[in-house]
């Protein structure tokens, strides 16, 4: 496998293996600058997924996602970046440095005059950070005391 690029390198090509377009806009969210088309191909984690209940007509479930496979990656390739989706993105974020995702945080996001998101501001890698403090427990166990 080819080394993927370090963070910091200009990338010569960024491939969209996402199922959408994806719009970058400037700073202010005001002109669009670039839409990366999707390329067809479409990288995911495997994933598999069950119905918990159902709460009225709403069924609710759990999609456990493979974390250690990902499906329709291409290899990476130095000079090429791929914008991936978030979990992609996470998932493999130690592996693959030539991964990157739209940046949908609240300051990035690009809203239309209805609230919906029409783009974002850059793209991203992302990472979690995946400590939990005990105050969020702590948090979690009163929210689930008050709404049995």
């Amino acid at each position: 496998m080819a080394a993927a690029p370090p963070v910091g390198d200009v990338a010569e090509c960024l491939v969209n293996l996402t199922p959408h377009d994806i719009d970058i806009y400037d700073a202010a969210g005001a002109t669009l600058l670039r839409t990366f088309k999707a390329s067809g191909v479409v990288a995911r984690l495997r994933q598999m997924a069950r119905v918990l209940k159902r709460h009225a007509d709403v069924e609710i479930g759990m999609t456990q996602l493979d974390a250690n496979e990902a499906v329709d990656l291409p290899p990476a390739c130095i000079g090429t970046m791929y914008i991936v989706s978030m979990p992609v993105a996470v998932a493999l974020y130690d592996e693959r440095s030539d991964l990157v995702a739209p940046d949908m945080s609240a300051g990035q996001a690009v809203r239309d005059a209805h609230g919906a998101i029409v783009g974002t501001r850059r793209l991203t890698r992302y990472r979690f950070s995946y400590a939990r403090p005990n105050y969020l427990l702590d948090a979690r166990q009163a929210a689930c005391r008050r709404h049995p």
